[in-house]
């Protein structure tokens, strides 16, 4: 892309400045960047991307595919997202163990495994 400042004075056009070349940035792809600490002894950091405005899902499972919480939930617009998994469950915190955090996206999901010590 091309831009370039021009000013409307009393209808007339003015160039203001030389053509400024902008290349447009690719998209963000859909995917699971980060989840930190790992292993973590307190609340989770998820990191994520989105290629365009979606719904998403992002949700925790213990080792035996037991939902263990849901961290998000919802549209999201497009790029880069964070939410935090504050390490508890309906009943109460996550006992230690191996987790694995699911993002579900239109089209396909990703994950990661994570190690919670209590």
């Amino acid at each position: 892309y091309w831009y370039r400042l021009v000013a409307r004075p009393h209808g007339q056009t003015e160039v203001l400045s030389e053509p400024v070349p902008v290349e447009a940035g690719a998209a963000s792809p859909f995917r699971l960047e980060r989840v930190a600490p790992n292993p973590a002894a307190g609340p989770l950091s998820i990191h994520f991307s989105l290629a365009h405005r979606a719904a998403v899902a992002i949700d925790v499972f213990d080792v035996q595919g037991r939902s263990v919480a849901s961290v998000a939930r919802g549209v999201f617009p497009a790029g880069r997202h964070g939410v935090i998994w504050s390490g508890a469950t309906a009943r109460g915190p996550a006992p230690s163990g191996i987790y694995l955090v699911r993002y579900r996206f239109p089209g396909g999901d990703a994950s990661a495994r994570v190690v919670l010590s209590r």
